[in-house]
């Protein structure tokens, strides 16, 4: 699990994982989107197993943790998911989580699951995380482990939405191969006045 801070803000959704003896997991979006659908079941899967050939993955079935409630921070994994492996993710980004599993309140609730479960793996902002393992994830032929400025690097490399309102500045974040991104992240906005009739009040 992950959360990222640029400026004005942001926040990083990324891996959390808790499996016995293993702290540098290696993930691709399509084992993501596998584990989180349910269609890989366990560690030791052949497609886990070829992501980690230095780690040795466990029999044990696993407990994927998602957020109960309607999310942003949901979305926004749906939408690193679908914007990577639609064929896999096909589901448009949505607060509710799509698929059957273990669900949790808030991030708080996801991170207690994951840390008090067993053989477990969840998402949530970065900030939340405390001493649970990151999972590095795969962006195109590397591995980007979490950073603040891996996940800053992603807004850097996306482009700004068209808008009408010149001041209306909107990130489309690119989540898919540019290099050296750690790519799961929410963004957050400020609003502010574009003009304030005391010049007191602009700097509060």
């Amino acid at each position: 699990m992950t959360t990222i801070n640029y400026d004005p803000t942001g926040s990083g959704s990324g891996r959390e994982q808790f499996i016995g003896g293993v702290d540098d997991l290696r993930l691709d979006p399509a084992a993501i989107a596998n584990i989180f659908s349910g269609a890989i079941t366990r560690w030791n899967d052949p497609a886990l197993v070829a992501l980690n050939p230095d780690a040795t993955l466990s029999d044990e079935q696993i407990s994927a943790v998602h957020r109960s409630d309607d999310s942003g921070t949901a979305k926004n994994f749906a939408d690193y998911l679908h914007q990577n492996v639609p064929e896999i993710w096909p589901t448009e980004p949505a607060d509710a989580y799509p698929y059957p599993g273990e669900g949790a309140q808030a991030n708080s609730g996801v991170v207690s699951a994951v840390a008090n479960g067993s053989s477990t793996i969840g998402y949530a902002d970065a900030s939340r995380v405390g001493d649970l393992s990151v999972a590095a994830l795969q962006v195109g032929d590397e591995f980007v482990d979490y950073s603040t400025e891996a996940a800053a690097a992603i807004i850097d490399a996306s482009p700004l939405e068209t808008r009408e309102n010149p001041y209306d500045l909107v990130v489309d974040v690119d989540r898919t191969s540019t290099s050296g991104v750690y790519p799961l992240l929410l963004v957050s906005y400020l609003i502010a006045c574009e003009e304030y009739p005391d010049a007191v009040d602009s700097i509060r």
